[in-house]
């Protein structure tokens, strides 16, 4: 059977670390399908989006997403309870596959029941092979013999400041500060040039942050200082510091991070109550009396391409009148970004993602014949067509229009006293004319009405373009928006709000200032919504 010794050499590593894994198999080849059970049939559902449909981490969503999703077949998994290049137990891969990885685009699946993930677990291992050239035949690692037994944890030791101090000894000792920084921020000086096992670039954990992909129990992170991180530059340490010393070192690492950043950051599935409630004319304003009556629920945000200065999660409040439903969404954001004219410029904006059945499709914009109803806010055009920024405001005296109705227009003339494209009507605008709403400057409504069934399938319901209304406030560093539609719905693909109903919900959040568009987004996990009678 071929093998590979891969060479792992990175900041804090005392010596090398030598990892054997099998043979890497051609990408060409594929091993014929099999049967599909009821694990795999749940993992083309919810994960193949991501990792693909053979594990290989090449899904549609993969280019969107930092760190890169895991590839399966190498068999080298980040968060075991085994030694280090050792397969991970059913525990392991259960153990993640409910919390997620904090710290990346790894959701939890807890809406999955546990007799489910345990289905997805062992489907995953069947993915976990290699092509051997030599005995022309797949193999699989897990079938080659017994998972290695899970690192024995020994009892935590007393955590005191002489603890802390001892452990800040132990980090230079092991030498973390390379990769870590000196201050354990992720910034050492050999953090810019690390790379996973794949060659891609890979960033040292930020301790200050306080977020720990395998959890920041002290036992969870005794449990990495010891096995290291599997495909990562991430060495065992279990040779090179004694017991003692690491848990010195886990108090000192501990003592650096943000308290409750850890629960911040967690996806956690939330029940949201929308409220039956009297009607007012509040409801429709961001800043209305009225949701003082409605108490607030956080949801946590991923980075769909993490990063550490980020939005960390939404305040989210619901409430219905009997006619209409309401959905008001509060998030930090410093910069209010409210144009889209320049190459430049980037909008903030979220959107609201309902699933059109009680199975929740795949969470990036359904899946096949699995539609998702989205409702899509953009800042731009939360001051109506009026307030819409066009090209001449942005670039004033830099663009005359040629055009017959602008024969008396002369040099030197205010850009304010020009007939603006809008006043011109479509015949001008391509993709005005042939119906394009994004192109529309009178869209009255900040909220599109879309509906999706997975990647480049986003579609505007045009029958009911306008039937969700939306209104924004930017303050001391905070949007709120309040998103709305009548509860009877005006199109066949809309999501159905009767009250009684339990749907699956889930958020994004752009934030124009870091450059997010499209794709690049923090998105949420699904959620419950429940609409009381």
């Amino acid at each position: 059977m071929n093998i590979i010794t891969t060479l792992l050499v990175g900041a804090g590593v005392v010596g090398s670390v030598i990892l054997i894994v099998p043979h890497a198999r051609p990408r060409a080849k594929q091993e014929p399908s099999t049967v599909q059970s009821k694990g795999q049939s749940l993992y083309i559902q919810n994960c193949a989006g991501c990792h693909g449909n053979d594990g290989r981490g090449d899904g549609p969503a993969a280019k969107y997403l930092n760190p890169k999703p895991r590839d399966f077949s190498t068999g080298l998994f980040k968060l075991t309870s085994t030694p280090q290049s050792e397969l991970p137990t059913d525990e392991d891969l259960l153990r993640t596959i409910t919390n997620g990885m904090p710290g990346s685009a790894m959701p939890s699946w807890e809406l999955l029941s546990d007799p489910d993930r345990r289905e997805v677990v062992t489907y995953i291992k069947t993915l976990v092979k290699f092509y051997d050239e030599d005995e022309q035949k797949w193999i699989n690692r897990y079938e080659m013999g017994d998972v290695a037994k899970p690192v024995a944890i020994p009892e935590e030791t007393q955590r005191s400041l002489e603890s802390t101090a001892r452990g800040k000894l132990a980090f230079r000792k092991a030498e973390c500060f390379k990769c870590h920084g000196n201050d354990g921020r992720g910034d050492g000086q050999q953090a810019a040039s690390l790379k996973d096992t794949l060659g891609f670039p890979i960033r040292p954990r930020d301790f200050t942050a306080g977020i720990f992909k395998g959890g920041n129990e002290p036992k969870d992170i005794f449990k990495r200082i010891s096995t290291g991180l599997n495909g990562t530059p991430m060495p065992a340490h279990d040779q090179a510091l004694t017991v003692a010393e690491r848990w010195d070192l886990v108090h000192f690492i501990l003592s650096l991070g943000r308290p409750g950043a850890q629960e911040m950051a967690k996806q956690t599935r939330r029940n949201i109550t929308v409220h039956k409630m009297p009607p007012s004319t509040d409801w429709s304003n961001p800043k209305g009396a009225a949701w003082d009556r409605v108490p607030d629920l956080y949801i946590a945000l991923m980075p769909l391409w993490w990063r550490e200065h980020r939005t960390e999660g939404l305040l989210v409040k619901a409430a219905h009148d009997g006619t209409n439903i309401y959905i008001r969404i509060a998030w930090e954001d410093a910069t209010m970004n409210n144009t889209a004219v320049r190459s430049e410029d980037f909008r903030d904006g979220v959107a609201i993602q309902f699933a059109r059945t009680p199975d929740a499709p795949f969470i990036a914009m359904g899946a096949g014949v699995e539609d998702v109803n989205i409702w899509l806010w953009k800042a731009e055009r939360n001051g109506g067509p009026e307030a819409l920024a066009e090209v001449e405001t942005q670039y004033p005296n830099y663009d005359v229009l040629d055009y017959p109705e602008m024969q008396d227009w002369k040099p030197g003339t205010a850009n304010a006293s020009k007939r603006r494209l809008r006043d011109m009507g479509p015949k001008f605008a391509a993709g005005w004319a042939a119906g394009n709403p994004v192109s529309d400057p009178n869209v009255k409504s900040p909220v599109e009405n879309l509906a999706a069934h997975g990647f480049s399938t986003l579609t505007h319901l045009k029958s009911a373009m306008e039937h969700v209304s939306g209104k924004g406030l930017h303050a001391t560093g905070s949007w709120t928006v309040v998103m709305s539609r009548p509860i009877a719905a005006a199109d066949t693909t809309e999501a159905a709000l009767d009250p009684g109903r339990h749907i699956p919900v889930a958020f994004a959040v752009w934030d124009g200032d870091a450059g997010d568009r499209n794709g690049q987004k923090s998105i949420t996990i699904w959620h419950d919504l429940e609409i009381q009678r």
